[in-house]
């Protein structure tokens, strides 16, 4: 089967780190970070699929037991981003014995970033599992696995590229509608 397939796969981060610290005994610094950072894809392509399935026992009269299993294969254009929004701040306090006062120091930083790009990315997949056909009815169960190379952008500073699979039991019920003639 030829088609074409769609993508879009998202991933979020939350980031707080907070520290405080003795600088001596007459002073303490306070760290803290917080940073969200958000990397998405969105693409679509030629897609090649294929599906097979073996009879194991039963009739199709009486019910089938078969076992199934696919291959396909996809090449996915689209636009892959990395946007991350920090924000870090120190403050660290300390007593001056020169003048006999407490001195403190602040700094604010907001290092955002934000990266595009046009990619190219391949994705491969397959099923095994096995499936009870009635005259009317299918139930399926087995295990799908579908991998995407390349697919985000994992880096922070600058570009680097990340995979992602999803992989896991599925399950599912086909009921055919209306009738077929003989």
């Amino acid at each position: 089967r030829l088609g074409v397939r769609f993508a879009q796969l998202r991933s979020r981060s939350d980031i707080h780190i907070s520290t405080e610290a003795p600088l001596s005994r007459f002073g303490t610094a306070f760290n803290d970070v917080r940073s969200r950072i958000s990397r998405d894809f969105s693409g679509f392509g030629p897609s090649i699929t294929w599906d097979a399935s073996v009879p194991v026992g039963g009739s199709q009269s009486d019910g089938q037991l078969s076992l199934d299993w696919t291959v396909n294969a996809a090449l996915l254009i689209g636009r892959q981003k990395m946007a991350e929004d920090t924000t870090a701040s120190y403050q660290g306090q300390y007593f001056n014995s020169n003048t006999g006062s407490y001195v403190v120091r602040r700094q604010v930083l907001h290092p955002d970033r934000l990266r595009q790009q046009n990619v190219t990315v391949p994705n491969l997949g397959g099923s095994i599992g096995v499936s009870y056909r009635m005259r009317d009815a299918k139930l399926s169960f087995g295990y799908r696995a579908d991998w995407y190379h390349d697919v985000l952008d994992g880096g922070i500073d600058s570009w680097r590229p990340s995979n992602r699979g999803f992989f896991g039991p599925y399950a599912s019920i086909s009921v055919g509608l209306g009738s077929s003639a003989n």
